[in-house]
């Protein structure tokens, strides 16, 4: 059981929340996970659903943190709706990633701090099957930036 909960880790990167911002979006946004090329505003999502995976270490969580509070930050088309989230497995509720504060409750968090954030992303188009028009057309978005801060109950 153990050796499979390390093995596991190996697709996740220690990340304690400073931000990151265009390129170093790729240590959590990678391209298997539905995140298309790097740019120089960010990374490119032109998926109805992708994924950000990092881990946090509990070493830097004491009794008073309760949340994980994160930020995103993305250059959005008009065409761009909302997107729904869930944290491993969890629906947490509806943002629109173009300026986001969302709150997780660490008790979502996995064994040795392993967080899943699927994304489901709604366009206004009658046709958003799996793939999107590419960046370059008018579907999708750029995300340009992510970090996350620990805090208490507000």
């Amino acid at each position: 059981m153990r050796l499979a909960a390390i093995i596991a880790v190996g697709k996740y990167r220690t990340w304690r929340g400073s931000p990151l911002e265009k390129k170093a979006l790729c240590a959590v946004a990678s391209e298997a996970d539905g995140w298309g090329n790097q740019s120089e505003a960010g990374v490119n999502c032109n998926e109805s659903e992708s994924t950000i995976r990092f881990r946090v270490t509990w070493k830097h969580i004491n009794s008073i943190h309760k949340k994980l509070v994160l930020f995103f930050e993305a250059e959005v088309p008009d065409e761009y709706v909302i997107s729904t989230l869930f944290v491993n497995g969890r629906n947490i509720g509806e943002y629109s990633l173009e300026l986001a504060r969302i709150d997780v409750p660490l008790i979502l968090l996995r064994p040795l701090g392993l967080i899943d954030i699927v994304m489901q992303h709604q366009f206004t188009v009658s046709d958003s099957a799996k793939h999107i028009e590419s960046n370059a057309g008018k579907y999708g978005f750029t995300l340009s930036l992510l970090k996350y801060r620990l805090a208490a109950d507000d």
